[in-house]
């Protein structure tokens, strides 16, 4: 977190100290334990220290308090991301790059026998009788692709 700066964007964004921390506490919180704002209430006082960490009373701690503070996060979505997404970028050097991909399978009629790619699985067509091969489909745009 003190990486990311999460804490200096919600300062510029005008936040008081205590929902800064309480916000940090809840981002930490969902991305190591993913629940909803009662569970999260809970695990946070009972199993964690990353109250320790962000500096949140455990005495403040309330689904209520976390519920607003998780509708105050989500006013700044947008903005968040945008800001977290260069973060990383500066952080570990990167480039954002654009990558379209899809998968689909195929079944086969007959047993397959001798095949190393088709086995059984789940099937769009539901067919469970029949041996599958998955096909991927991955396109980068030739302009961000890097050549020496």
């Amino acid at each position: 977190m003190l990486q990311l700066q999460v804490s200096k964007f919600l300062e510029r964004r005008g936040w008081e100290k205590g929902d800064i921390e309480l916000a940090e506490s809840l981002i930490i919180s969902r991305a190591v334990y993913p629940a909803s704002e009662l569970e999260t209430t809970r695990w946070m006082k009972e199993n964690s220290s990353v109250c320790e960490v962000t500096g949140t009373p455990h005495e403040s701690l309330t689904k209520d308090r976390l519920y607003r503070i998780s509708k105050k996060l989500y006013a700044e979505k947008d903005q968040l991301e945008e800001y977290l997404s260069i973060r990383t970028n500066e952080l570990f050097d990167i480039e954002d790059k654009i990558v379209l991909y899809d998968l689909i399978n195929t079944y086969f009629e007959g047993s397959k026998k001798g095949s190393k790619l088709a086995k059984h699985g789940r099937s769009k067509e539901k067919r469970s009788d029949a041996k599958l091969v998955v096909l991927a489909l991955v396109l980068i745009p030739k302009d961000l692709l890097s050549t020496p």
